[in-house]
């Protein structure tokens, strides 16, 4: 019997194959994706696979415009990642876009010049990015630049001009912001340092006191190296007298001093103020913390705030080291920590108390039972003082 032979079929088309034709979901997916600029369509996808497609596919270019539109972390991951090779995701509750959008709005306003950049390309931003915003960052912020004849002309040193980027309209949109860091300085300026970059002038601390009346939600102001001096911080101190939330203030590295630490000394003892933030400690249970580390603070100043902190019941961190403080503010916290019942933690360090403050507050935290941090390098103290407090603070600890 002759052999069967096998029919052979020579394809006339090289790219043929026997692969199925794609289902029409699938090539409705890519057309979306190729389209998204024109069609920018991501909640109205039927499932979480078919998003999960667009998120892996979509570009990395898109107008931000429409970006905003997808609340996926894949797609905000990929971007953040080609823009920021180094961040920590945790500080923004494990959120990209939050992060990204965040990220951007600052660097928007680091970059900006007064009298030369586009206030339509920031207000833009602040559109697109208010509804994430929680934490605002600011490292610089620039100063305007002058023209040739204002350089000519000779400087009248008025401090009422405006002279930085006036931030009240940009933070009054974030309506979401808790925690608002800011230093008054310039990056890498080499050969073009000016002590006026890394000053904050009058017209600037009206400027946070506006900012802080237009954001009554905001718990966190950081208002550091700026070379706030004791004018102007009682400008932006009297601005806070009513504020109802805010828990956490930072004026470390500035120039505050005895004039300074008095207003300091009022916004604690303001006993509307701090009954806003106890109701606001009590719903929260956090911290409230004041930090005025490195500042030429001496004792009159701090023997004020001893004295504030006598009838605070919210303050449980006080960081006050590298001052200009001695005996007498040594004896004023010695009695405050004899009687009282809130505070937590204490950084004194590189502040000269000397001897005899040591005995005295080692005697007086015999009746302290809150005290879980103190501390106490650099101050004077004789070592059989220092360890003496710091077993009771360890004992506290137990507690």
């Amino acid at each position: 019997m002759a052999a069967v032979m096998t029919r052979r079929i020579i394809a006339e088309d090289d790219e043929w194959t026997l692969q199925t034709v794609p289902f029409l979901r699938q090539m409705a997916l890519k057309t979306i994706v190729a389209n998204w600029n024109d069609f920018p369509h991501f909640a109205e996808l039927p499932g979480e696979k078919e998003r999960s497609v667009l998120v892996e596919k979509l570009a990395l270019d898109v107008p931000l415009e429409k970006a905003v539109l997808i609340d996926d972390n894949t797609y905000w991951k990929r971007r953040a990642d080609t823009k920021w090779p180094v961040y920590d995701i945790a500080r923004y509750s494990g959120s990209y876009k939050r992060m990204f959008l965040e990220k951007t709005l600052e660097e928007t306003i680091e970059h900006f010049v007064p009298n030369r950049s586009d206030s339509d390309e920031l207000r833009r931003i602040v559109n697109l990015a208010k509804s994430e915003v929680v934490k605002l960052n600011i490292e610089q912020i620039l100063p305007p630049i002058p023209d040739i004849k204002e350089i000519n002309e000779e400087d009248d040193d008025d401090d009422d001009s405006p002279s930085h980027l006036d931030l009240t309209p940009v933070v009054a949109e974030l309506k979401k912001l808790e925690e608002f860091s800011i230093q008054f300085g310039v990056k890498n300026v080499g050969m073009n340092f000016e002590w006026g970059f890394f000053t904050l002038t009058q017209y600037d601390a009206l400027m946070i006191s506006s900012t802080m009346r237009a954001c009554p939600q905001l718990q966190v102001l950081r208002l550091t190296e700026s070379r706030l001096d004791d004018g102007n911080a009682r400008l932006i101190v009297k601005s806070l007298l009513k504020h109802p939330n805010l828990r956490v203030l930072d004026l470390r590295r500035n120039h505050l001093r005895c004039s300074a630490a008095r207003a300091i000394a009022k916004l604690v003892s303001t006993v509307n103020t701090w009954s806003d933030w106890k109701c606001a400690f009590e719903r929260s249970h956090e911290t409230q913390k004041l930090n005025l580390t490195q500042n030429f603070i001496n004792d009159i100043g701090g023997e004020l705030i001893c004295d504030a902190l006598e009838s605070n019941s919210t303050l449980t961190h006080l960081h006050i080291a590298a001052n200009n403080l001695g005996e007498g503010f040594g004896k004023a916290l010695s009695s405050l920590l004899a009687k009282n019942e809130t505070l937590e933690e204490v950084l004194l360090a590189s502040c000269n108390i000397g001897e005899e403050s040591g005995k005295n507050i080692q005697h007086a935290m015999r009746s302290n039972t809150t005290l879980t941090s103190f501390d106490l390098r650099l101050t004077g103290i004789t070592p059989d003082s220092e360890h003496a407090i710091l077993l009771k603070v360890e004992e506290n600890q137990s507690n």
